[in-house]
């Protein structure tokens, strides 16, 4: 949809012209590849999630929005909330750009905290000049009023080492009976990425603590080097671990990590509240998929934590774009810390909306050729698999399978490599560094290969073993394309269990 077909100004965008405008064009949308028990924009654009929470009863997912078009444009903060963590219910739109201090990109990605009974909304206002970070109040979490004091933390405050052009993505936390903020920047002359941190008693009155990275120094413990901002940064501490979670612009690709245009990872360290000094033991890739970025973490009120994460990936073509929405959800993940590793599982909840149930015997995958059994097939169902690799060089699964497409889950036994495959699932998805079809993780030599998978009309999520990793890809199929197919590759391999659910929504 081209500006010239929209007929909002461009600047301001208040809220609530924002939500007439879906309401009046939501005719127009293609359910098509739409998911059922995924998060998704209603209309338009979204990408970042915002402001994840658990607040009156319900789990908040605010998010970053273009409610007029589904391309990026000048950004809104959509709204949806739950009590299942599969059915979502949109509500107002909660931020529109119409300050001066947002006359540039507008409300873009912050979190939110809870403060005597108010939730309270951080975010970055992007002016023509400066990202500055910002407050946002609502007593009923879904009517926000803008502070009268923002930017609550203005570009005066960054140092003058860093970009106060590129400071945002506000992380708030608490910690020893004050409040904290990181904000994901970059420097000022040789645009390194880092993440700063701020520290408050107010919420309105912010100081500087200092800078999480060195990147001048290999030899410092914390050294960390990117060619880009360190966006959408979460702190949080999961297991008595202190996890630092972000988005790195322009990662550069590290064997089969790394491979997206920008990718999300976690680092298990400790953070210095009186310097901002993160000295991190190990960083790794968040999920080895194709479409996973700026994810977000918060508590349940039983402990848990909590991830979401935007389901779509930068600087590639969007079919749906042509449906008049662009922009989903992952599942909700709990995490967890066990033996240094980040575990991830999809939120246990899912388990009650569980329908139907086909159940295989143990059955031999012979050499070279596709098994199938009737009613194991879907689009829109959760796989439960064990495979015993056997004598077989190669085994695994297709999914999405038709007669001219399929989605391949491969284990190589003999490197202990796990690659998802993409080449053939059906509209080609391509990036700026070429055809996007292939991820490879290694998962090392496993005697049985345990798979729990999401299958959702367009999108599929892979959770290998207790969750030690994770692949998140969004695929285009046709409507037909329902086949599960089981194969082995140089020897015979083994079904040893498997276990597909209907998902009730």
């Amino acid at each position: 949809m081209n500006e010239k077909n929209n007929p909002a100004p461009p600047f301001p965008r208040k809220p609530a012209r924002g939500d007439a405008y879906i309401r009046e064009h939501i005719k127009e949308r293609n359910n098509r590849y739409r998911p059922k028990y995924h998060a998704a924009v209603p209309f338009g654009w979204a990408n970042d999630p915002n402001g994840c929470c658990y607040f009156h009863g319900r789990v908040h997912l605010f998010y970053q929005h273009n409610p007029y078009a589904p391309h990026w444009d000048l950004m809104h903060w959509g709204h949806m909330v739950s009590e299942n963590f599969l059915t979502w219910k949109e509500l107002p739109i909660a931020l529109g750009p119409d300050q001066a201090y947002e006359n540039g990109g507008g409300c873009f990605s912050g979190t939110a905290i809870e403060k005597e009974g108010l939730l309270c909304l951080m975010y970055t206002g992007t002016s023509k000049d400066f990202q500055q970070q910002c407050l946002a109040v609502s007593g009923d979490g879904v009517n926000f009023t803008k502070h009268p004091e923002n930017p609550v933390i203005p570009h005066t405050l960054v140092p003058d080492a860093f970009s106060d052009k590129d400071i945002r993505d506000p992380k708030v936390f608490t910690a020893g009976g004050k409040y904290y903020c990181l904000a994901g920047t970059k420097t000022a002359e040789t645009g390194r990425g880092n993440i700063l941190l701020f520290r408050s008693d107010s919420l309105t009155a912010w100081e500087p603590v200092g800078p999480l990275f060195d990147t001048d120094n290999p030899k410092a413990s914390n050294y960390f080097s990117l060619d880009g901002v360190c966006e959408c940064p979460d702190y949080s501490v999961i297991d008595g671990e202190e996890i630092l979670i972000f988005s790195p612009e322009n990662m550069v690709p590290e064997g089969d990590s790394f491979q997206n245009v920008h990718c999300s990872v976690w680092m298990r360290g400790k953070l210095d509240l009186e310097t901002g000094r993160f000295d991190y033991t190990d960083m790794k890739e968040l999920d080895g998929g194709f479409d996973f970025y700026a994810p977000q973490t918060f508590k349940l009120p039983d402990g848990r934590s909590i991830l979401l994460g935007w389901k779509e990936m930068w600087g590639r073509n969007f079919p749906t774009e042509a449906d008049s929405w662009v922009g989903s959800f992952t599942l909700p993940r709990e995490l967890s810390m066990k033996n240094g590793k980040l575990l991830q599982q999809p939120v246990r909840e899912i388990r009650k909306y569980r329908k139907g149930r086909v159940k295989l015997d143990e059955t031999v995958l012979p050499e070279g050729k596709d098994v199938s059994f009737p009613d194991f097939c879907g689009t829109s169902c959760e796989l439960v698999l064990k495979i015993a690799a056997g004598a077989a060089k190669k085994t695994g699964v297709k999914l999405f399978c038709g007669t001219d497409h399929e989605t391949v889950l491969c284990y190589d036994r003999e490197s202990g490599i796990l690659s998802l495959d993409r080449s053939a699932s059906g509209i080609p998805l391509s990036d700026d560094r070429g055809p996007s079809v292939l991820r490879r993780v290694k998962i090392g030599h496993r005697k049985n290969l345990t798979l729990h998978i999401f299958l959702d009309v367009s999108c599929l999520e892979v959770f290998v073993g207790e969750g030690e990793q994770v692949l998140t890809a969004n695929v285009y199929p046709d409507p037909a394309d329902t086949g599960i197919r089981f194969f082995a590759e140089g020897g015979e391999a083994r079904l040893v269990t498997g276990t597909l659910y209907g998902i009730r929504v």
